[in-house]
């Protein structure tokens, strides 16, 4: 079985088509095109700077929401992907306990 390892910060998810994302965070119709709400698969293993470099804040089976248009969407073994730059997440969705 082949899989999909980002490198470096660069962040595999998969959208989540519904308007209410499994995170609960429901998308009136006017967002759903402003930005993007995923669920991660994988993640590459740092970021790098000049001074070093420092993990990635996001892990498999997180809910993010990203901006329309970053990144780069793709087809690997029929499934569709979006590849992000960490850089590029306006959030993450997490469960208030």
């Amino acid at each position: 079985m082949r899989e999909i390892k980002p490198l470096r910060e660069q962040i595999l998810v998969k959208l989540i088509e519904d308007s209410k994302s499994r995170g609960g965070l429901h998308l009136p119709a006017n967002m759903q095109t402003a930005v993007k709400v995923a669920e991660v698969v994988a993640t590459g293993d740092s970021r790098y700077y000049a001074y070093g470099k420092e993990p990635i804040t996001v892990k498999a089976k997180d809910i993010v929401i990203f901006p329309d248009g970053a990144g780069f969407s793709f087809t690997f073994d029929g499934e569709e992907y979006h590849m992000v730059p960490e850089n590029s997440l306006l959030a993450v969705i997490v469960d208030k306990l």
